[in-house]
């Protein structure tokens, strides 16, 4: 089974899939092999790259907070947020230049539609809606925080959440200008154990590509860990092969290359 995170990975930098990558997915499924993706998008934002490539398995969406029925939508796993978590990361987000947006049920909620919030939502293509006060927010289940902003801030962002606040939520940057809080114990890897042994499939019969800190966890776990040539330099510490620039099919060219019967 392969898996793919989507940004940065499988999806060019106009975020639409390249078409060798569209034809090598294809037939490497005809000819028996499993596909699926993990990613941080919410299922909205995903559904559209699951139906350019047919896709018939679950998907690791929310960076591992959900996996979903990649036709009906339907949840197969869902993990929420702590309520103690968000209140203290709602005081961290009043000291730090950051752009917060609460996932909920499909849907971002967000206290102000700033600029980089409308720029992230054209991007993604996601529904947002205004919440009317913090009440507001803490009646719903969140499944996940990402807080647009400048990455410079992110280690004292980290060190208060943790050290000074004792926060147990996951962090996570899943872009350079990306930081996200997850539930206790959840992540791409986690929640791919999750899929496989609902699978009957074990992890050394899977390879995962990816590009960012996010992917990690499953690069590491995964039987082959494939990281992309635009990734960040610490990623690449964990992979076994180093695949060509997402702008240049990576993905369809390792898969071809590796996978596909000749």
């Amino acid at each position: 089974m392969v898996i793919s995170d989507l940004d940065g990975t499988l999806l060019d930098d106009t975020c639409e899939i390249p078409g060798l990558n569209k034809e090598i997915i294809a037939q490497f499924r005809k000819q028996g092999g499993l596909f699926t993706l993990a990613t941080g998008r919410n299922s909205y934002s995903v559904k559209r790259f699951a139906r350019e490539l047919d896709l018939d398995l679950p998907l690791i969406i929310y960076n591992g907070a959900k996996i979903v029925h990649a036709v009906s939508g339907e949840d197969i796993f869902s993990s929420c947020m702590d309520k103690r978590d968000i209140e203290q990361a709602l005081e961290l987000y009043r000291e730090f230049p950051l752009d917060p947006i609460f996932f909920s049920e499909g849907t971002g909620y967000v206290f102000e539609f700033t600029d980089k919030v409308k720029i992230f939502q054209r991007r993604d293509g996601i529904r947002l809606a205004l919440l009317e006060n913090e009440a507001d927010l803490m009646k719903r289940e969140i499944t996940k925080v990402l807080a647009i902003g400048e990455s410079q801030y992110y280690p004292e962002f980290r060190r208060q959440f943790y050290e000074v606040r004792g926060c147990k939520g996951h962090l996570v940057q899943s872009e350079i200008n990306f930081l996200e809080i997850l539930p206790e114990g959840v992540n791409k890897g986690t929640a791919m154990k999750f899929l496989a042994d609902s699978l009957g499939i074990k992890l050394n019969e899977i390879v995962c590509f990816g590009d960012n800190s996010n992917d990690a966890e499953m690069i590491q776990m995964a039987g082959l860990g494939v990281v992309m040539e635009n990734a960040h330099e610490e990623i690449k510490a964990y992979a076994d092969i180093i695949a060509p620039p997402n702008t240049a099919s990576g993905v369809g060219i390792v898969i071809r290359d590796y996978f596909l019967n000749k």
